[in-house]
């Protein structure tokens, strides 16, 4: 029997009250805004108890240092690179330095925690992403689900624009 992992973005104020409504299986992943939790530390073990791997989402505007005591319990940081809520919105261009400053806080930490960006994450971007540190793209309709392209040939616009980052390593 073949079980898939899932991969859960809990966009919500305290995301703890739904824990219990998922059946979580070991390795799934559970990204929870810091924004969004009373006691962020406490939500990470609850999850980390129930078998999952946890990532924490913060929004442009919030500082790295949040992650300074947390890094070590996480697996996935996941930068959002536009203010949650809406889809279409511009990117906060500052959020492309705080890719490269993740980067380097976690290599100088020697962790394994993964970067992931979601937020307007299109070909004109991604190769700065990428060679900011980004492990992880979450790309949507700005991306691959594009109106002016097919599926298609939007997979190869975005491999060109990886491919363009990791030249830059």
């Amino acid at each position: 029997k073949v079980r898939i992992q899932s991969d859960y973005h809990l966009m919500v104020e305290e995301p703890s009250r739904l824990f219990d409504a998922f059946s979580i299986s070991r390795g799934d992943i559970f990204t929870i805004h810091q924004e969004c939790c009373r006691n962020l530390h406490r939500d990470i073990m609850s999850l980390r108890r129930k078998g999952a791997r946890v990532g924490v989402a913060i929004c442009p505007g919030t500082n790295l240092s949040v992650l300074e005591y947390i890094l070590e319990s996480i697996d996935v940081v996941l930068l959002m690179t536009v203010n949650p809520g809406f889809k279409g919105q511009k990117l906060v261009t500052q959020t492309l330095r705080k890719i490269s400053d993740l980067r380097d806080m976690v290599d100088n930490l020697g962790m394994n925690t993964k970067i992931s960006v979601d937020g307007n994450v299109t070909i004109e971007y991604i190769p700065e992403m990428i060679a900011g540190g980004a492990d992880i793209l979450v790309v949507g309709s700005s991306g691959l689900f594009r109106a002016d392209m097919t599926t298609e040939e939007s997979l190869t616009y975005l491999r060109d624009s990886i491919n363009q980052g990791l030249a830059r390593l």
